[in-house]
Parts: C-alpha cells; sequence; structure tokens
C-alpha cells in the first residue's frame, strides 16, 4: 500500500502561498508471507585424488556414503550447485567410463546420443543425473 501525503494550499493576500504537508503511513500490516523456497536441490561435488578428475552426485545418501567409505579417495568440496528435483525438459545425461573410472556428464542430447552409439564400449550410459532449472 502506498504512504499519502497531503498537500493543502492557503492563499494569502500579500501574494505569498503557504503549504502545509502531511504524511499518513499505511496502517500496520502483518508482513506479506514469504515466497514459497524454489524447487531446487543440490550438487555435491568430491575431487578424486587418485586420478584428478571431478565426480558430482544430487544423492545426498551417496554423498555421506562417499566422505564415510571413499574419503581416502575423494574429498568432498561442498555444493557445486542447484539443479531441479522435478523433471524439466533440461537432462542432464551421465557416463562412467569403465577403462578408467571416471564420470562425464553432458545437457545435450545429440552428445548423450553420440557418445551412446560411438563410445559404448567404453562409456557406459548412466541415465539422467538431474535436471536444470
Amino acid at each position: 500500500m502506498a504512504n499519502n501525503i497531503y498537500i493543502t494550499q492557503n492563499s494569502h493576500n500579500s501574494g505569498s502561498v503557504t503549504l502545509s504537508v502531511s504524511f499518513s503511513p499505511p496502517p500496520t500490516q502483518p508482513p506479506p508471507s514469504q515466497p514459497p523456497p524454489l524447487n531446487i536441490s543440490p550438487v555435491y561435488r568430491f575431487y578424486n585424488k587418485t586420478n584428478g578428475t571431478h565426480f558430482y552426485t544430487v544423492s545426498e545418501a551417496e554423498k555421506n556414503n562417499i566422505i564415510a567409505r571413499w574419503g581416502s579417495t575423494f574429498t568432498y568440496e561442498g555444493i557445486a550447485y542447484f539443479v531441479s528435483p522435478y523433471p524439466t525438459s533440461n537432462n542432464v545425461y551421465h557416463f562412467y567410463n569403465m577403462s578408467n573410472g571416471t564420470h562425464f556428464f553432458t545437457a545435450s542430447a545429440s552428445e548423450r546420443d553420440n557418445i551412446i552409439s560411438r563410445w559404448g564400449y567404453i562409456y557406459r550410459y548412466e541415465g539422467v543425473a538431474w535436471f536444470l532449472p
């Protein structure tokens, strides 16, 4: 609600004008409700000390398992960014490199299809990893 400002003009015979200004604040109201939280999920990032690559997961259970069981191999680096936990038209696809144990992610459906058709003997397609908002 906007604040109200009232201006009153009083004329005098001497040629001068007197303006009276009064301010009326809006009535006290409770603060507006907070907007609903965004539908986002964290993507957790790990550094593989053995091969110098990074691993990402949106699964908190997987994050906790890696921290608990693979601490000598992976360093937890925190949240890399946020993604949508709900399907969108923007998928991120996950591949596992069976020859060196690394992971590859792409948001390109054509790149996904090319890797599956040309490099399927090296990269195992593991499906949609998460969704971009």
